[in-house]
């Protein structure tokens, strides 16, 4: 699949969002060699998993610098306590644990599809609120490019947040 969309969108930077469980030295490389740009590993528990590990321990600085970006969640919420995200306004916080809404939104700005194949407004659209189409129905790039859709992503990172899950979106 990986392979398909690079060569239908040469130009596109295919991201990889995981939490590092299957992620291993072969797997690591094969996605690398069919197009894949970077892994955006989210770190969940006091360690990952021995073969995602093992992995970043052995990375060359340069391509790991490159292709690798740890999010250490876990730290931030048992260690640090500074991290407090709202999902897309799903789940109710108290004032004092709130953070502010963002400055600006990069988030719909890259494309993100779900298990079904719909577009949808962005990672925090976790109930599948705002879908733009699905890529089963018509091309990526015909939904991603609709005129209605490229305003609406200016929008939202120009921090205009009209939408409900935007205002309520706190990171």
């Amino acid at each position: 699949m990986v392979r398909t969309y690079k060569k239908k969108l040469p130009n596109s930077r295919l991201k990889i969002v995981t939490n590092g469980d299957f992620l291993n030295k072969k797997n690591f490389y094969e996605y690398l060699d069919v197009g894949v740009d970077i892994f955006y590993i989210s770190k969940h528990a006091k360690l990952l998993k021995k073969p995602c590990r093992e992995l970043l321990s052995e990375l060359d600085k340069k391509i790991l610098e490159k292709h690798v970006l740890v999010q250490d969640f876990y730290s931030d919420f048992y260690e640090n306590q500074k991290m407090f995200t709202n999902r897309g306004g799903s789940i109710g916080l108290d004032e004092k644990n709130n953070k502010k809404p963002p400055v600006n939104c990069s988030y719909a700005t890259y494309p993100v599809i779900n298990t079904y194949g719909d577009l949808i407004l962005c990672c925090q659209d976790f109930h599948n609120k705002y879908m733009f189409g699905n890529i089963m129905e018509k091309k990526l790039s015909d939904i991603w490019f609709d005129k209605k859709n490229i305003e609406l992503r200016k929008r939202i990172y120009d921090y205009k947040m009209d939408l409900k899950i935007c205002r309520d979106c706190k990171m």
